[in-house]
């Protein structure tokens, strides 16, 4: 940067993670970063901005992408993708969605273009290519993958709490339930009730809830607010119901709507 002058515009190009989990991402990367893919620097008087990969020298202040350089014909490019694609399913490569090629003109011109590995489409969208992600699922030399997979996850996950909700939620249910029993005196009206659920700083069992809870959200690959005095609110004509059954049943009802499972 010390070499540009006041005349010129330089814009430093970055790709961003966010924090897992996000509706936008389709690996869990296992933390936020942004990588440096080039600058664009541009003094007016050129035809055409002057477009920088990421080398030795950039990446001693900003985090950047390898570089690596192939030969620019359709039998190198394939050959490098077939190459990347078996590194990714070795476990050898951090982003599974795919990888950047830039193509470089001899008088300097760079055009970016992301190539997908073909499991990323299955995976980002497994309720449109349903088929696809079952295979990407069940088959094992996508072993080592998979499970970064989280909108493959998700899907599976979801497919399986369809089959039978009870077996996820029962375990936080019946914490809920034995926590509401502490807290309800038979006979008092709701208003009482909610009085003295609200005054307690802290519930009985709410720790065992909120791991309980957490669980459930980290196995859909959710990020959602916890507030068990509320859904304790939502859930009153239940829990003071006297089946047992229908208020584990009722329980699971609202949470799968309420996660939008």
């Amino acid at each position: 940067m010390d070499t540009i002058s006041w005349s010129e515009t330089a814009s430093v190009v970055f790709e961003a993670v966010p924090d897992h989990p996000y509706w936008g991402l389709t690996v869990d990367y296992g933390r936020s970063f942004v990588s440096h893919l080039a600058t664009v620097c541009y003094n007016g008087t050129e035809e055409r901005a002057v477009i920088h990969l990421p080398d030795a020298e950039s990446a001693e202040h900003l985090s950047a992408v390898a570089v690596e350089e192939i030969s620019c014909s359709g039998e190198a490019i394939e050959a490098y993708y077939v190459k990347k694609m078996e590194e990714a399913l070795q476990g050898m490569v951090a982003d599974l969605e795919g990888f950047m090629l830039a193509f470089t003109e001899p008088e300097g011109g760079l055009l970016y273009m992301k190539l997908k590995f073909p499991w990323y489409y299955a995976a980002h969208k497994p309720d449109i290519h349903f088929r696809e992600a079952e295979r990407l699922y069940v088959d094992e030399k996508y072993t080592l993958i998979k499970d970064r997979l989280f909108g493959l996850q998700k899907a599976m996950n979801t497919l399986e709490l369809k089959k039978n909700p009870r077996l996820i939620f029962d375990g936080f249910a019946a914490l809920l339930l034995k926590s509401f029993a502490k807290v309800y005196r038979a006979g008092e009206s709701r208003k009482d009730t909610m009085v003295r659920l609200f005054a307690l700083d802290v519930l009985p069992h709410e720790d065992e809830m909120d791991d309980a809870f957490a669980e459930i959200l980290a196995k859909f690959y959710i990020k959602a607010e916890f507030n068990i005095k509320k859904h304790m609110a939502s859930l009153y004509d239940v829990l003071v119901s006297e089946d047992v059954e229908k208020k584990m049943a009722a329980i699971t009802t609202f949470y799968v709507k309420l996660l939008k499972l």
